[in-house]
């Protein structure tokens, strides 16, 4: 169980310890539950997703289709939040907290 494991660590320290795991996953067929806030860091590490609010998984499926194709609202709001690291980038994304919050 990996909780929270690169929160509180500088860009290149994250870095080398998300690398770790990865290679750890490869290498030794090592599975682990990995729970975290930062999305860019579940995307790196995943192969599934799962979505809790209020204490309850809102969704559960592959990566690639969690982050493509987000069914359940709260999901969608949590990807729409997640910044884009290219300041020229734009995007047509916004964020629907009021929509999610009045369902």
């Amino acid at each position: 169980m990996a909780d929270e494991p690169v929160s509180s660590l500088d860009v290149s320290i994250r870095a080398q310890i998300l690398n770790l795991l990865g290679d750890l996953q490869k290498i030794m067929g090592l599975s682990f539950l990995y729970i975290s806030r930062d999305l860019s860091s579940v995307r790196q590490i995943s192969q599934r997703v799962g979505v809790m609010y209020l204490g309850e998984i809102v969704e559960l499926a592959d990566t690639d289709e969690l982050f493509d194709n987000p069914l359940h609202p709260y999901c969608q709001a949590l990807i729409e939040a997640v910044p884009i690291p290219d300041p020229k980038a734009k995007t047509s994304k916004r964020v629907c907290w009021e929509k999610f919050q009045a369902q």
